[in-house]
């Protein structure tokens, strides 16, 4: 599914779902997309100018406070997508990405 913004956008098969922004691909499963949300979450408690992310200790990104939004918006949406509970998408800090 092409998402309303032009780099941030994702696809899916049965199970896996890529989600591409700046250059970068990221491959999921249902499991981690809520990883992701949680990590995008905390994140977003600290809004800074740049926003640096890390995810899976290996892609390291810096993000403006829009491509930052725009990102998170784009998890919301495929979580939604997918008819998870808002409740579902928050889980134990143990299981963070960085």
């Amino acid at each position: 599914m092409i998402s309303n913004y032009k780099n941030f956008y994702y696809t899916s098969k049965r199970s896996n779902y890529n989600i591409f922004f700046k250059n970068i691909k990221l491959s999921l499963r249902k499991c981690q997309l809520a990883k992701i949300w949680n990590y995008l979450e905390l994140k977003e408690k600290k809004l800074e100018t740049k926003m640096d992310l890390c995810f899976y200790g290996t892609i390291y990104i810096s993000l403006s406070i829009d491509e930052f939004i725009q990102l998170k918006s784009l998890v919301h949406e495929i979580l939604s997508n997918l008819e998870i509970d808002e409740s579902n998408f928050y889980i134990s800090k143990n299981y963070l990405l960085n």
